[in-house]
């Protein structure tokens, strides 16, 4: 008998956010044991619906989900307002998700997308990560620092 293991990637924007939670979904998907018993590796991801990610997740045949994600940074006092006045169907629609797909684990690669499925994961007590794939963390991983327990860097 084996047992199902699911994971959800946030990642969006651009290869450098998509490139690492590939991999990351590719090493994850390559786990055959876990504690000497057979496992099954469910990837998932969730997006924003930008076009590279078709490109990249899609082609490679994992699930996406999509959220109306807006960011924040550098677009002033309107992209602000957009942010909030999205934030309650984003929510909801992120809660949902995890209520279904019941992840074991949300893991987060930086950017605005990361941000709701980090947090809402953390306060539904699902255990979280994140990936710093830059020198330099970005806002996003900034603040979800205090979201999770796990946090991995290239180095």
């Amino acid at each position: 008998m084996s047992e199902q293991i699911r994971f959800l990637i946030a990642a969006s924007g651009s290869g450098g956010h998509l490139f690492p939670a590939v991999f990351i979904a590719e090493a994850l998907s390559s786990v055959t044991e876990h504690s000497g018993k057979k496992v099954v590796v469910s990837v998932e991801f969730i997006g924003s619906g930008r076009p590279l990610e078709a490109e990249i997740i899609d082609k490679r045949g994992y699930m996406r989900h999509v959220y109306a994600a807006a960011p924040v940074k550098g677009k002033g006092p309107l992209g602000l307002l957009r942010f909030f006045l999205k934030l309650p169907a984003n929510m909801l629609q992120v809660y949902r998700l995890l209520r279904s797909y019941k992840p074991h684990m949300v893991i987060g690669v930086g950017g605005y997308v990361s941000v709701l499925p980090v947090v809402i994961a953390s306060l539904l007590r699902i255990p979280t990560w994140i990936h710093e794939a830059e020198l330099e963390p970005g806002m996003a991983n900034r603040v979800l620092t205090y979201f999770t327990k796990r946090v991995s860097v290239v180095s």
